[in-house]
């Protein structure tokens, strides 16, 4: 896994699922996490959360961008 700050919400989330597996957890990827949304307002309604922290795509090297994205369209 790349780059972490524990300041962010979703890579507390992502390292508190290493520790402790949650009922959320709808797939484990190289590159990200599916969970299902708190927010429920579509039945199904999944969030695909980066393992790596960064604030644009743009940010991660070619291969993680890929990979990230491959699994976007994989989950969807």
């Amino acid at each position: 896994m790349g780059r972490v700050d524990q300041d962010c919400v979703f890579c507390r989330l992502v390292a508190d699922l290493r520790v402790r597996p949650s009922d959320d957890l709808v797939a484990e990827f190289p590159f990200s996490v599916a969970t299902l949304g708190q927010a429920q307002f579509y039945r199904g309604y999944c969030r695909l959360i980066l393992k790596e922290h960064v604030t644009e795509l743009s940010h991660l090297d070619p291969a993680a961008r890929l990979g990230y994205c491959q699994e976007m369209i994989w989950i969807c």
